[in-house]
């Protein structure tokens, strides 16, 4: 427990010192992560988009672009299944016009 400014924790992490308990291989353990099974919400601004379809080449289960190049997003809720395609359209999208919430 932290006991203020003279805490042995917080001088190392000042230091960039390793302090505390290692627990990444906890954390990345199957069942264990935050996010598993956490349902993000896949978020337009349709100000930004253009219809230029990489968000659908990326991700074509949740964006799709029509013949009229109009974009759809075919389900707003990205579970685990999607969520990697997802990321990745939200990263290429030229626009910015993408992007994750909880």
């Amino acid at each position: 427990m932290s006991t203020g400014i003279g805490d042995p924790d917080r001088f190392g992490h000042t230091l960039g010192e390793p302090v505390g308990q290692d627990v990444t291989d906890v954390i990345n353990q199957p069942g264990n992560r935050i996010d598993e099974g956490i349902f993000m919400k896949v978020i337009v601004d349709w100000d930004l988009c253009d219809g230029n379809g990489v968000c659908a080449i990326e991700a074509p289960t949740v964006f799709e672009i029509d013949d009229d190049d109009e974009l759809h997003v075919l389900t707003d809720e990205i579970g685990d299944a999607e969520r990697a395609q997802v990321d990745s359209a939200v990263r290429v999208c030229p626009k910015r016009a993408l992007r994750l919430e909880p």
